[in-house]
């Protein structure tokens, strides 16, 4: 399934001594949200089906933080244009680490190729030195060994990626400016992991597609994120991508 994705592994930064934005992402919950469905339907017209999927999202015990409404138009090409919409249902005043979806490919979807800043990874405040080009590499390669693990391998600015076998089969996804990351682990497993050693591989390649990755900073020695820089979702913000196998 596509799963909302509102979480990273929080970074050095992230943690940093001044900010400690990770606690407050904690506190909201954001990584460990539940959905609930809200709404589901579908609908025909001409030669095109388009479902709706409206689902709200909270913590344990707490109020829901936002609703995700996910529509999906199947076209007669074989096209999938997805549009997702993220509307707050509190007043969030942190900013966030990521507006995303993610979802899980059998480990043998271990290439990737893509329009967007590369070869390695970019943030949006970490990006100038990542010009935009064509790349090809490896999953496991997009891989940042940070002695500490964390957040790594997002690639801002893209304007299509294809996350493919050996044989070239695989899906593609386009949309305008968005981030992604691609890992032989889950995001979970990132967070849980102090050294690179328990970074095991698994039988999988878990995609991450962020309409809006929040920034970096440098709070590990240093300030947190310009506010120009910082992601929030004080009203609601809309993505759209399109794919394909």
């Amino acid at each position: 399934p596509v799963e909302l994705n509102l979480w990273r592994a929080p970074t050095d930064n992230d943690r940093g001594i001044g900010g400690r934005i990770n606690e407050k992402w904690e506190k909201l919950g954001l990584n460990r949200l539940s959905a609930r469905l809200v709404r589901m339907d579908a609908k025909q017209e001409k030669d095109s089906v388009t479902v709706t999927v409206e689902s709200v999202y909270a913590p344990p015990v707490t109020r829901p933080v936002l609703s995700l409404t996910q529509t999906w138009t199947f076209l007669p090409d074989g096209r999938v244009q997805l549009n997702t919409l993220y509307t707050p249902l509190l007043d969030i005043e942190a900013y966030l680490p990521r507006l995303g979806l993610r979802f899980q490919m059998p480990c043998s979807f271990d290439r990737l190729r893509w329009l967007g800043r590369g070869p390695f990874e970019s943030y949006p405040d970490k990006k100038t030195g990542a010009l935009v080009g064509f790349y090809e590499m490896s999953v496991a390669d997009t891989h940042e060994p940070y002695v500490y693990p964390q957040e790594n391998g997002s690639h801002a600015d893209t304007q299509f990626v294809a996350i493919t076998d050996v044989s070239g089969c695989g899906l593609m996804i386009a949309g305008e400016d968005f981030s992604f990351s691609a890992r032989h682990y889950t995001q979970e497993a990132l967070t849980r992991a102090t050294h690179t050693w328990q970074l095991k591989p698994e039988n999988l390649t878990e995609v991450c597609i962020d309409g809006a990755m929040g920034p970096l900073g440098t709070n590990s020695c240093g300030p947190e994120p310009l506010e120009k820089d910082r992601l929030y979702l004080k009203e609601a913000r809309a993505f759209r991508f399109l794919l394909r196998t």
